[in-house]
This record gives C-alpha cells, sequence and structure tokens, in this order.
C-alpha cells in the first residue's frame, strides 16, 4: 500500500467487515487453486554469487544433496522440492519441481555432462547428457528410496531404499539387504570408483559391501548423531561416513577434517569426495557447504525471505507500513505483502455506529455475494483475500483485525456488540473461517491481538462505546481460543501488550509517537518501533510452515457457480 492511501485512509471513518457461506468459500477456494500466468511462464536461470539458479530456493526448502563435477571445479546441489543450484564450473541443465514425491538426491553422469535426480518413489529425472535408463516410480515399493549413486563403468545407476532393496538400471545387481531385518534403516550408499561394487550405510553407521572390501563401521559404536551418508574414496578405496553433526568416520581413507565439534545453523544431509580422492565436502539441510583437503568451495544457493501476507482492517494497514520498512525487512529476512482492505474485518453488516455516526460498510465487507462483472476490490473480503494467496503464495498469513468487531453495528436486523454473546459466538465463527481460508493453502495462520484504543470522550465526557476495554477483551479472547483450536497451524502474537503497555493505552514508545492522533491508528514509525516485540512470533510461525513439509493438501471443492 502507499504512503498516499494511508494518508488517505486517515481522513476516513467509514470502515467495517464481513462473514461468508460456506458455498462462496468453496467458490473462493476454487479461483484461489488456479496457476497464476507467472507460474506457467519459462524460468530463465540467474547467477548469484558462484552459484546459477532458476530462482532462488523457496523459504522453507530443504537442502537434500550434492554431486560434484568431474575435474571438481564445481557442483550441484538440490532441495527436497527439486530445485537446483550449480555452482563454480557445473552447468545449469534444469530442474524437476513438478513432482509426485520429494526428491532425495542427486548423482552426476562420470562426464560431468549431465545430471540425475531421484524421488522417494523412485522416480528419475535426467538433465544434459544423463540418459534414462529405467526407475521405480510406478512400482509399488515396501521402502522409500532414499538415494543414488552412478556405475563409472556403465554409465547407469543403482538407486537404494531404506531397507537396503537395491534397483539396478543398466549397471549390474551386486546385493541388498533387501531380505534381511536392520537395526537401523539404510540412509545412502556410495560405489567404488573402478566398478567392482558398492557399500550401503545406514543410519547407525552399519555399512553393506557388495563386489567392494568391507572396512569397517560405526555399527557397534554410540553415535552422537545418526549417519546420513557416505562417500567413496577413490584412492584407496576406502570410504567416508558423515553424520548429521558433521563428524566424519575414515575407512581405509584418510581424515581431512569434520564439523563434529561445531555448532551448525541447520543438520548435515550428504557428502561427497573429490575424484582423486584428496578431499570431501558435505552439505547441510539450508545449503551451507564444508569442505575439507583439496574440495574447492563454489559457493551455496540462495534462498528467498520468507513470505508474509498481512491481512485486516486500516489499523492493519497502517501497522503494516511500519513493517515493511526495508530495514525491519532485511533484519528478520522476510517481505511482507500489506494486503488490508479499509473498513473490513472478519464480520458481516450494513451498517456500524463509530463515534456516535452510522455509516455504510465497504461493499468487499457488507454481505454482498460474489458479483460477475464487479471489480475485485468490490468483491468479498474472502475473495480479495484467496486472490491475493494465489498470488503471494505466503509461508505466513497475519490477521489483524478486531477493530470492526467491537464497534456497536446491524446483525441479524439488530443493533449489538461483542458483548452479546450471540454476536460474539458469530465472530468467532468468522475468525475460524478465516483461520480455514488461510490454511488450506499451505500457510501458518497468525492472530495478532488487537490494540487498544483511545479517541478521547463523547461530548458527555464518558469514553467512546469502542474504546471499552471489556470489548477489546471479549475479542482477544476468542481469537486465542480460535488459535488454541488448531495449535499445528494458528498461532498468536500480542499485539496488544507491545503497543499498550500493562493494558494502558500509550501514544509513544521509548519516545517515538506509534500511534496516530486520531488514537487508532499506528505511525509511520510504530511498526519498525513495534517489530521486535511482534516479527519474531511470526518467524517462528514461518519456521513452523517450513518444518511441516510437504505442505498441507489444497481442499475439493465444487463447481463454481456465480449469479
Amino acid at each position: 500500500m502507499t504512503n498516499q492511501v494511508v494518508s488517505t485512509l486517515r481522513c476516513t471513518l467509514a470502515r467495517l467487515g464481513l462473514a461468508v457461506s460456506a458455498v462462496l468459500l468453496a467458490a473462493l477456494y476454487l479461483f484461489a487453486l488456479s496457476p497464476s500466468p507467472s507460474e506457467a511462464a519459462t524460468s530463465v536461470p540467474h547467477t548469484s554469487a558462484t552459484c546459477t539458479q532458476a530462482a532462488p530456493f523457496p523459504y522453507g526448502s530443504a537442502v537434500v544433496g550434492i554431486a560434484a563435477t568431474p575435474d571438481d571445479g564445481g557442483y550441484w546441489i538440490v532441495t527436497n522440492e527439486g530445485y537446483v543450484a550449480a555452482c563454480g564450473d557445473a552447468p545449469y541443465l534444469g530442474e524437476q519441481t513438478t513432482l509426485n514425491a520429494p526428491i532425495v538426491g542427486i548423482a552426476a553422469t562420470p562426464n560431468g555432462g549431465g545430471y540425475y535426480l531421484v524421488a522417494s518413489d523412485g522416480g528419475v529425472f535426467t538433465f544434459g547428457k544423463a540418459q534414462f535408463y529405467g526407475s521405480t516410480g510406478a512400482i509399488h515399493l515396501n521402502k522409500p528410496v532414499v538415494g543414488m549413486t552412478v556405475d563409472p563403468i556403465t554409465g547407469g545407476y543403482w538407486l537404494v531404499a531404506s531397507d537396503g532393496g537395491i534397483f539396478a538400471f543398466n549397471a549390474p545387481f551386486l546385493g541388498s539387504t533387501g531380505s534381511m531385518t536392520l537395526n537401523k534403516p539404510v540412509v545412502g550408499m556410495a560405489a567404488a570408483s573402478n566398478g567392482d561394487g558398492y557399500w550401503l550405510v545406514a543410519t547407525d553407521g552399519g555399512i553393506f559391501a557388495y563386489g567392494v572390501p568391507f572396512w569397517g563401521s560405526t555399527g557397534s559404536i554410540h553415535l552422537n548423531k545418526p549417519v546420513v551418508g557416505m562417500a567413496a574414496d577413490a584412492a584407496s578405496l576406502g570410504y567416508w561416513l558423515v553424520a548429521s553433526d558433521g563428524g566424519i568416520f575414515a575407512y581405509n581413507a584418510p581424515f581431512y577434517g569434520s564439523t563434529g565439534n561445531i555448532v551448525l545453523n541447520a543438520p548435515i544431509v550428504g557428502m561427497e569426495a573429490t575424484p582423486s580422492g584428496s578431499g570431501y565436502r558435505f552439505i547441510a539441510s539450508d545449503g551451507g557447504v564444508f569442505d575439507y583437503g583439496t574440495s574447492g568451495f563454489y559457493g551455496t544457493p540462495v534462498f528467498a525471505p520468507m513470505s508474509v501476507q498481512l491481512f485486516g482492517d486500516s489499523v492493519a494497514l497502517t501497522l503494516g507500513v511500519g513493517l515493511s520498512q526495508p530495514s525491519v525487512e532485511q533484519k528478520y529476512d522476510f517481505v511482507l505483502s500489506d494486503e488490508a482492505i479499509l473498513g473490513c474485518g472478519v464480520v458481516n453488516g450494513p451498517e456500524v455506529d463509530l463515534l456516535g455516526a452510522v455509516y455504510p460498510t465497504p461493499s468487499a465487507c457488507n454481505g454482498s455475494p460474489l458479483t460477475t462483472g464487479e471489480p475485485p476490490d468490490n468483491q468479498p473480503w474472502p475473495y480479495q483475500w484467496l486472490m491475493d494467496l494465489n498470488e503471494v503464495h505466503p509461508d505466513v498469513a497475519v490477521l489483524l483485525a478486531g477493530r470492526w468487531e467491537v464497534v456497536d453495528r446491524e446483525y441479524q436486523g439488530q443493533w449489538t456488540n461483542i458483548l452479546n454473546p450471540q454476536f460474539a459466538t458469530y465472530v468467532k465463527g468468522q475468525l475460524e473461517e478465516a483461520s480455514q481460508l488461510v490454511t488450506a493453502t499451505g500457510a501458518q495462520m497468525v492472530f495478532l491481538t488487537a490494540p487498544c484504543t483511545d479517541e478521547g470522550e463523547q461530548p458527555d465526557g464518558a469514553p467512546w462505546p469502542e474504546d471499552d476495554p471489556a470489548r477489546l477483551a471479549v475479542y482477544n479472547t476468542l481469537v486465542r481460543e480460535v488459535a488454541a483450536e488448531h495449535p499445528l497451524t494458528d498461532s498468536v502474537v500480542d499485539l496488544d501488550a507491545a503497543a499498550c503497555p500493562n493494558g494502558t493505552y500509550t501514544s509513544t514508545v521509548d519516545g517515538v509517537a506509534i500511534r496516530d492522533t486520531d488514537g487508532v491508528h499506528f505511525t509511520d514509525a510504530g511498526g519498525e518501533v513495534l517489530a521486535p516485540a511482534i516479527i519474531p512470533g511470526i518467524i517462528a510461525a514461518g519456521r513452523a510452515q517450513a518444518a511441516q513439509a510437504p505442505s498441507v493438501p489444497s481442499p475439493s471443492v465444487p463447481p463454481l457457480t456465480v449469479p
């Protein structure tokens, strides 16, 4: 939103809310689930630092693998969603983001002219000069595939499942543990550089050798963290194991270093060795690369910042001005899209009583149905929300409402307010619908408590009814109740406590004016001052969303009939 809109807002007193029927809600989902034009367009790779990507990896993507070029002058990195970064002299050859199952690994061709991605269902995707020899994508597996490696002699490949089952494609089958009962699941494999065979490794460091020597394992050792991968030493025909803390276990192979005594930002997920065996590197789920010996560092992938979408009324609009300042977004590594609608919370009604005068509510929240031919800004607020959600695909949606939920308003032909239990129940239902609308897209829902207000006194000296702390308390209680009923997707950040210390209205914090002279809205500086109190909770919700991969499935909706 522009400052001009905010300025206009501060001269506007007519604001309100809306309800939405189940039929309308279903219709709105149908619109939201349609692909946007940007999704259909072909992406063009861009280079950031020394890695080339089609676009920054989406926030929440987890790196799952790394594969080096034959000259060790670069490497490819892949995420669970199939996004690829090509670093150093590794050419960017494409990625696969339309998947039936998450990607679990990447392997390069012997000549470096291409690479393979493998998914947990055994689907294999080829890029560059990599040849497709088959997959298990159409086969029912007993256990998911966890990795792959290329046969250096035939150019074919092996897939390995967590039960140690081996699927060989244009490569010899030398054995597996598919019929054995394992102490721990298999997490990876490595092939000998001379093509004699391969090793499998389990999370306890147990090693299973086929066609190649067994040099030792950690299967009988207590580990601080589980083993997550291995790599073969081309010089000695030994191997290294790596644990999720970066601890290295070397067997008939030199030890070059580890991160076992370093506190990592994210766990290690895999490793690979130089073609000469003179070094190795491993990679963390956040894309961090750790190189040892002669292996080189050629950059890390760029991740998009967390995407946050702010919904609500004019109070939300003004708060968003401060929260979207570059200094705030850069500090907390997020981008904010302020989609607040003037005069609309989440409730429905034709008129409101504000400062002793009756005002009609905006068309976005007066109960009007979805109408063909009307501009988007005149459509019901759920329709507007879903258009915005479909465009931005946020990690977190934040709702700041309450202003229009606590005023006196017309409801079912009668004037009432939130102190009426019947109307309070209706408000809670609307908050519930707002939550369902957001979380069905896979985003996390964060409710901000509504802040206290102080618009001065009525002519008789009494405070205005909409400033009544009892009304505010009811609304904020409803917010907390709705969030508590959906602990995996919904949370509450207490804006009221931050803006109104000890429950008392204040226009300044630390000498900075945070509230407008109307006693309701925030100043441009208000969001910046309050950011440390509210943004960490929003960021925590985004991290929870990222940890819940795969995302929440989209709902099935009936066909839309527009009147």
